[in-house]
């Protein structure tokens, strides 16, 4: 169990490669904190998952990326690694994605890691 008694925070956790990153921490010992913005699939995928925490975070606000951090430092006492993984797509031409689609996913993608970085 190399990750044992390690707190791990994991962005964009609810399915997909998180929710693969999250089940393999565990298994590895970490006691993982499972973050997403949707709150259904996220709570549904933690209750599989030993050990698992789920919070319900928009990782493109640094509000709630600090509120969220400041609460798994003061239960966990500590967070050991961070895996920034949340990410969003808006798919088509060029010339037809607005520039609000565009915004939105460099502040989940890339913004977003940025700030969770910091705070961690």
């Amino acid at each position: 169990m190399r990750l044992k008694d390690k707190v791990a925070v994991i962005t964009g956790a609810a399915q997909g490669i998180g929710l693969g990153i999250a089940e393999r921490f565990s298994a590895e010992g970490a006691r993982v904190m499972m973050l997403d913005i949707n709150e259904e699939i996220g709570r549904t995928a933690a209750d599989g998952v030993p050990g698992a925490t789920f919070f319900r975070i928009d990782v493109a606000s640094k509000q709630e990326i600090n509120k969220t951090v400041e609460q798994i430092i003061a239960e966990n006492g500590r967070i050991d690694i961070c895996v920034n993984n949340a990410g969003i797509l808006r798919t088509g031409d060029v010339l037809e994605i607005s520039e609000e689609d565009f915004d939105i996913v460099l502040s989940v993608n890339l913004k977003g890691a940025f700030l969770m970085s910091q705070a961690v």
